[in-house]
């Protein structure tokens, strides 16, 4: 399933949230079709006509996936840094010569959408990961269950032909919605934003 947050609201969905619904900070669901890929719409109450929007909260974003992600088990790792899983991230193909620079052996950071992740709660905000003894504090570990469902993993690049990436280290399930791709930088040489940089 893809993902993403759409800031367009139509007429309908305007008087709905105008009126008892402004105060609401729930976020209004409806699953979409964008380019083929079904995505949720996250629809938050209008800043013009509800208060607290008013107050600083969170404004509207807006993702789109770039592509998905396709390992080639069913039988994925909790995380990247135990996994030697092979796949592939297809990439939509008006983003090909995005790839251009990506070279074979190249690690790249590969952040994605928790598309199966069940909704966050409160009873969430403390965690116990299945290899710990006791409970952490959400951002402090990697639990797909997040107040945004955002993940990033590492993964070394096997093979690039044109719109499709060969990646090994892979702990995303079948289809999962890629958000963005960035080069993994390890030591100062690397850095992209080096004037001296290739």
């Amino acid at each position: 399933m893809g993902f993403f947050i759409d800031t367009d609201v139509d007429p309908d969905s305007r008087a709905r949230l105008s009126g008892d619904y402004c105060h609401l900070r729930q976020y209004q669901i409806e699953r979409l079709e964008n380019d083929g890929l079904t995505g949720l719409c996250f629809r938050p109450p209008l800043r013009q006509t509800c208060t607290h929007m008013e107050k600083g909260l969170p404004m509207q974003i807006t993702f789109t996936p770039i592509g998905t992600a396709h390992p080639n088990t069913d039988n994925i790792p909790r995380h990247w840094t135990v996994s030697d899983v092979e796949g592939s991230l297809v990439i939509d193909p008006q983003y090909t010569e995005a790839l251009a620079d990506i070279a074979v052996g190249q690690r790249i950071m590969v952040l994605f959408h928790f598309h199966k992740s069940p909704p966050f709660s409160p009873n969430l905000l403390k965690q116990t990961p299945p290899h710990r003894q006791r409970p952490f504090g959400v951002f402090s570990i990697c639990s797909p269950r997040r107040p945004n469902p955002i993940g990033l993993s590492v993964l070394e690049v096997l093979s690039r032909d044109a719109n499709v990436l060969g990646v090994r280290g892979m702990d995303m399930i079948e289809g999962t919605p890629i958000l963005d791709i960035k080069p993994f930088v390890d030591k100062d040489s690397n850095l992209p934003s080096r004037e001296d940089a290739d």
